[in-house]
């Protein structure tokens, strides 16, 4: 089974803060999730995903 993340350790890593987290799951834009329970979880896989997805060649534009 795979490492879960809770949101904390997510934007501890990250470098970022928890309100981030959560406007991100609003609005569709940080790693994929899973809710077990009433409980937020982050898989390592989707997060180094979304990493790689931010990656950009410039600050112009949203396209790689």
């Amino acid at each position: 089974m795979p490492p879960l993340f809770d949101s904390k350790t997510l934007v501890t890593a990250l470098g970022l803060t928890v309100s981030w987290a959560e406007h991100s799951r609003w609005k569709g834009t940080g790693p994929n999730f899973v809710r077990i329970g009433g409980a937020v979880r982050y898989r390592r896989e989707d997060v180094l995903e979304w990493i790689e997805k931010q990656t950009r060649t410039s600050t112009f534009s949203n396209s790689k």
